[in-house]
């Protein structure tokens, strides 16, 4: 297999589990907002478990696309599901259950990736099938990983912003959503750039063993 086929190769393995690991965690927060009280995601048809229907094309091919060429940290995201707390039952608390269940889902996600890496060592009899699945398994447990991390982070329209915005007056609030709308791509830029490189790393490494102490 030529380099180019490799390459080609590289980036298909990144594409399924990038895709279900954004559309999931989408999918997840609309389903946990309409339990809660708020109908307007699910009405937009984001309670689905199919992945085209939250994707993104720059969050979900291209951002992935430019930071692997750089063999920087991936990020990715999908078409994103707004958090309401006003329309939610229990308001703040609603808030904190929707964030948790997009963060559980990639968890989730990342430890079922550590599992199917895991029984691939039993398809030795079929090394390419196996060295496959072995590479997608690890593209799954990292950008999972790297979600959860990611979400994690105090710039709005990260998951975390929106308990942050739950709580301000609205002078602050509005200041602070100022970024709601470029906030991935500052974050992006920062990661393509190669600012705390380390530390993300670390951070992203961090959420992947505690994703592989669930299950193994």
């Amino acid at each position: 297999m030529d380099y180019s086929q490799y390459w080609l190769l590289e980036m298909t393995l990144w594409i399924i589990p990038t895709a279900m690991a954004v559309s999931f965690r989408e999918s997840a927060k609309a389903w946990t907002c309409n339990l809660l009280g708020d109908a307007n995601p699910k009405r937009a048809g984001k309670v689905s478990l199919n992945p085209f229907k939250n994707l993104d094309p720059i969050g979900t091919l291209i951002v992935p696309f430019l930071l692997i060429l750089r063999h920087q940290p991936i990020i990715a995201w999908a078409k994103k599901v707004e958090i309401h707390s006003s329309y939610l039952k229990y308001r703040h608390f609603g808030t904190a259950c929707v964030i948790f269940a997009g963060l559980a889902s990639n968890l989730a996600m990342a430890s079922g990736w550590h599992l199917i890496l895991y029984y691939s060592q039993f398809l030795n009899d079929y090394p390419f099938i196996e060295l496959l699945i072995n590479h997608m398994a690890k593209d799954g447990i990292y950008i999972n990983a790297a979600l959860i991390i990611m979400h994690l982070i105090p710039i709005a329209p990260m998951d975390i912003s929106y308990m942050i915005s739950s709580v301000l007056p609205r002078f602050p609030k509005s200041i602070y959503q100022l970024t709601n709308e470029v906030g991935h791509y500052f974050i992006a830029i920062i990661i393509f750039l190669g600012f705390y490189e380390d530390t993300i790393k670390s951070l992203i490494s961090i959420a992947a063993d505690l994703s592989k102490a669930l299950v193994i």
